[in-house]
């Protein structure tokens, strides 16, 4: 049964009820009154449509259309690591799982099964948003050379390509159905460097990220420590840095042939 009209045949009803309580509602009233209800019925049935199931990358934070991920801040025993592509449909939730087509595309130089591999590839039962494991694999090549994987949303059994705008994510750039992983084994600048790293530690150079690394423990740097946490480190690599210098006669330079130092 429908319970939704139109403004103007509402009006209308309401005129039939106050005839009613005249005592002047009829058959032909009731008749009008029937009409009305199928009327509305029938367009409300028309309006209302199922839009196929979607999916896009969910992007947000720094550098939101791609990840830089390096090995060589991690323990060296450490021969393979996950990342997470994280997603959101467009559409209702489903009560079983749904299969999401992850395109790796021809420009990738990363090659899947040797350098990395997927995780389950769906969206599961209930859920609106979803991340796909991504297992990366410390190869010898990442010694030397980056490695990139350029990857695009394509059409399943379940779920056609979503947004292809930028939708709102921080870098402005790119299109919520492809994102880019670039692994290496090389000590990269993080990506948050620039943004908050920067106001604590100055200027990135490898020979200080790797000192800061050597004195806190701290080889994940995919996300930023907390402010006290960050102080605390560049009181503990100011005094390395100052026995470093008392030890070695000689202060720390990097591979510019600067000194190392610290704000």
């Amino acid at each position: 049964m429908c319970f939704l009209f139109p403004r103007t045949k509402l009006s209308l009803v309401f005129k039939l009820i106050i005839m009613h309580n005249n005592k002047q509602f009829n058959y032909l009233n009731l008749l009008l009154l029937a009409l009305l209800i199928l009327g509305s019925c029938k367009k409300s049935s028309e309006i209302t449509y199922n839009e196929p199931a979607m999916v896009y990358f969910y992007k947000y934070g720094i550098n939101a259309d791609s990840l830089h991920y390096t090995f060589a801040n991690k323990d060296v025993e450490r021969t393979e690591d996950t990342v997470y592509l994280h997603f959101r449909i467009m559409g209702d939730a489903a009560e079983q799982d749904r299969e999401v087509n992850l395109i790796v595309e021809d420009s990738s130089t990363a090659v899947q099964g040797v350098d990395f591999s997927f995780g389950a590839e769906v969206i599961h039962a209930g859920a609106f948003e979803d991340s796909i494991a991504v297992i990366l694999h410390k190869t010898a090549k990442l010694d030397t050379t980056a490695a990139t994987i350029h990857l695009a949303i394509g059409a399943s059994k379940d779920f056609k390509p979503g947004y292809t705008d930028n939708g709102i994510n921080l870098s402005g750039t790119g299109s919520r159905l492809q994102y880019s992983i670039i692994m290496s084994n090389q000590l990269n600048k993080p990506d948050n460097w620039d943004g908050s790293l920067s106001r604590y530690f100055g200027s990135y150079s490898r020979v200080k990220f790797q000192f800061i690394i050597s004195v806190s423990g701290i080889t994940d740097w995919t996300s930023t420590p907390y402010p006290a946490t960050l102080t605390f480190i560049v009181q503990q690599t100011k005094a390395a840095l100052l026995q470093y210098k008392q030890d070695n006669g000689h202060p720390l330079l990097d591979e510019y042939n600067q000194e190392v130092t610290l704000p």
